[in-house]
């Protein structure tokens, strides 16, 4: 059995052999310049259906070459050693079938050299570029080069042809001489339409624009290591032959990121219709944002504020609502709060509309006396939603022929230094013209749709002036115009620009292991905003209010833990923010709460006529008291110091004399004392002196936890410091 597996294997292995060699053939032959073999040449072998690089070696001593090929039409390019004086030479459509190929090639001589330095829009030469040249007419590849730190280039053409230059790199390719260049960039076509007669210079500059900025969160507080990506490509196809480019920063390889000072610079190629995406740091709480239809041309700042996301569907707070009712159209109004995109649908009817936080939309084409329901539907900037109501109504019978009235205004409703605006109201949907003035109403501005909402803001106006205004309106039907009184506006004189001073602060105060009070001063009326983070989460707090002087509380912190903390304000005007300097805080430990405990029974030691000293040990350090009396425990002491070892001296009470006698046994005369403490419900004081000389002794025992002494053993030893235990109250610190 093993024999013939073995067989069988040796079978394979030849048939596999026999296939490799019917479909494996060589092509070789001998490079010559001029009529000498040249050695050291590179030979390059490409797919002539797919331009692939199949092969690549260097000519001998004797000038051959040798490379293992399968049946297919190829191209081959040689490449003269730098400073030969032959041209690249290219052969094309050399046909391999089912057998060796001999090709040999002869360079020719008197190359023209053209040499250059990549170098970007700024001047800086740029390292690790593929330059590949070009025959422009057959597109076949003729040479690629790798520049190297000085951005330099080189090729040996011959002449008589017209040749095209490509250029690929970036840092996928190992750029490191220009900070913030892309991933990837390429540029087909970069230099074109060049004839050789003798050597030339050929500098060619890869026209990337400068992109810088900052990131920050919405109180204007930098926030660091936030990525920004891109990826775009286009070709010119105004020139001839067109310019095809190709850029990209993604966020996998070698993405761009904000420094600790949230700055940022990205060098990218010039056009019109970019889609930037922000990308906060993870685990930072705030959300990817793209920014869509950035126009990069030249060079341009672009500040990137990053939000939280946002996961609340919108409120629809009014409406919907049917407004000018005829027998053709009606008006659909409602309230969002926040702008939204959506749509109303009347029967067949259906109008999506913009990002908008009030909505009135004419819809036309009904039918008169009929029966309809209006359904608005309305999805946030991030998608959230629809959020849906509906309402009914119906047409009306006749025609309208009555022109609209103006309900209310025109009234100035909003100005600053260069513009006013003025808002009326009509019974109907109508559209009109604003007419406006200094001395006249010269001045015109035309309405664009129909509402009986209206709204126009004039800009460019003189500040500090008085202006004249008046308005006309034309409904649906065509009915008007019906003209309005004048009405006076004037707009404000040159507005304040600069930002509130923060004159103190931020002081932080009121640390718990959760919460913390921030506050600061500025010079001018202001909001308030506080952005804080232990490294990992950032948090963010803002205060709408005017106010010179600002308190903010944060809670929701972890304990323990080190925070930066950075205030702002912004006057009413809209200057600013003003930043603070950063300041850093630490949050408490959990607190202790638990009592202390006494470890064993207190004793009481060193007993006299007068004194006793009592002695206790705690878990903790500890303050302590004493209570003590005859009849009650009318007196006390305490301890403020926080130790665990404590003991107390106290004096003894007297009690008055007895008659003396010479023979035992000695009465014995007892005082109890109650001794309520903190921790202990009572103990008992026992007072017995011999009566042959009238010195008391006093003992003091405790019902918890020392058993009471017996009086036998008192008698029996009427000096001695009988051993004894009291409780003591105390607390922890």
């Amino acid at each position: 059995m093993k024999s013939l597996t073995r067989t069988i294997l040796a079978l394979f292995l030849v048939m596999l052999v026999c296939l490799s060699q019917a479909h494996a053939f060589t092509l070789s032959g001998t490079v010559y310049g001029g009529s000498n073999p040249l050695a050291s040449a590179t030979v390059t072998l490409n797919d002539a259906s797919t331009s692939t690089q199949v092969g690549q070696v260097l000519s001998d001593a004797a000038g051959s070459y040798s490379l293992t090929v399968a049946n297919g039409t190829y191209n081959l390019v040689v490449t003269p050693p730098d400073g030969s004086g032959f041209a690249i030479s290219p052969v094309n459509g050399i046909v391999v079938l089912d057998a060796d190929k001999s090709q040999d090639v002869a360079l020719v001589a008197g190359a023209k050299r053209i040499s250059g330095v990549i170098r970007s829009s700024s001047g800086v030469a740029l390292n690790s570029v593929y330059v590949t040249v070009k025959d422009q007419v057959s597109g076949q590849q003729l040479g690629q080069v790798i520049t190297g730190v000085d951005g330099a280039y080189a090729f040996a053409l011959a002449a008589g042809t017209t040749y095209s230059i490509n250029l690929d790199g970036g840092q996928t390719y190992g750029l490191t001489s220009l900070a913030g260049a892309p991933y990837y960039f390429s540029i087909e076509n970069a230099a074109a339409n060049i004839t050789l007669s003798a050597d030339a210079v050929r500098d060619i500059t890869v026209p990337f624009v400068k992109l810088s900025g900052k990131t920050t969160d919405a109180n204007g507080v930098a926030v660091a290591n936030v990525k920004l990506t891109y990826n775009k490509n286009w070709g010119d196809y105004s020139l001839s032959p067109r310019v095809y480019y190709n850029n990209s920063v993604t966020e996998n390889y070698s993405p761009v990121q904000s420094d600790a000072q949230g700055n940022y610079t990205l060098w990218m190629l010039p056009n019109s219709d970019y889609t930037i995406t922000i990308i906060p740091p993870v685990n930072s709480g705030f959300a990817t944002t793209p920014i869509n239809h950035l126009s990069v041309l030249s060079e341009k700042r672009l500040n990137a504020i990053l939000s939280f996301p946002d996961v609340v569907p919108p409120v629809i707070l009014s409406g919907p609502t049917i407004r000018s009712i005829n027998a053709s159209s009606a008006v659909v109004e409602w309230q969002t709060d926040e702008p939204t995109r959506g749509s109303v649908k009347v029967g067949g009817v259906l109008v999506t509309i913009p990002e908008l936080s009030t909505h009135s939309v004419l819809i036309t084409g009904l039918t008169a006396s009929t029966a309809y329901t209006a359904e608005v539907s309305a999805t946030d900037a991030s998608g959230n939603g629809p959020t849906v109501k509906s309402v009914g109504f119906s047409t009306a019978a006749l025609p309208d022929t009555v022109a609209p009235v103006i309900l209310e205004g025109p009234a100035i409703t909003g100005s600053t230094n260069t513009t006013l605006v003025v808002e009326w109201t009509t019974n109907e949907p109508a559209e009109g013209t604003l007419s406006y003035g200094v001395a006249d109403l010269a001045g015109s501005s035309p309405e664009a749709s129909f509402t009986t909402q209206h709204r126009i803001e004039l800009s460019g106006l003189t500040p500090n002036t008085a202006y004249q205004v008046q308005v006309n309106a034309k409904d649906v039907a065509g009915n008007g115009p019906t003209l309005s009184r004048v009405a006076t506006g004037r707009t404000l004189p040159t507005p304040d620009t600069t930002a509130p001073v923060i004159t103190n602060g931020p002081l932080v105060s009121d640390i718990t292991d959760s919460s913390a009070t921030v506050a600061w001063k500025t010079d001018e009326p202001s909001t308030g905003g506080v952005s804080w983070n232990n490294g990992t989460a950032y948090g963010v707090l803002t205060d709408a209010v005017l106010s010179t002087d600002h308190r903010a509380q944060i809670t929701g912190l972890l304990a323990n833990t080190d925070y930066h903390l950075t205030v702002s304000s912004t006057d009413a005007l809209g200057n600013g923010p003003s930043l603070s300097k950063t300041v850093d805080f630490h949050t408490q430990a959990l607190g202790d709460t638990a009592p202390p405990e006494f470890l064993g029974a207190p004793t009481i030691v060193t007993i006299t006529h007068q004194s006793a000293v009592i002695r206790w040990e705690t878990d903790e350090p500890a303050d302590g008291r004493v209570n003590y009396g005859i009849l009650s425990l009318n007196q006390n002491e305490s301890k403020t110091a926080l130790i665990k070892k404590h003991f107390d001296l106290r004096q003894a009470i007297s009690v008055p004399a007895a008659p003396s006698t010479a023979s035992p046994p000695w009465p014995i005369r007892t005082r109890r004392y109650r001794c309520l403490t903190h921790h202990l419900s009572w103990a008992t004081a026992v007072m017995t002196r011999p009566l042959s000389n009238g010195r008391p002794t006093s003992i003091l025992t405790a019902k918890s936890p020392s058993p009471r002494l017996p009086p036998s053993t008192l008698m029996s030893r009427p000096r001695s410091r009988a051993r004894a235990s009291s409780m003591m109250s105390m607390k922890s610190p």
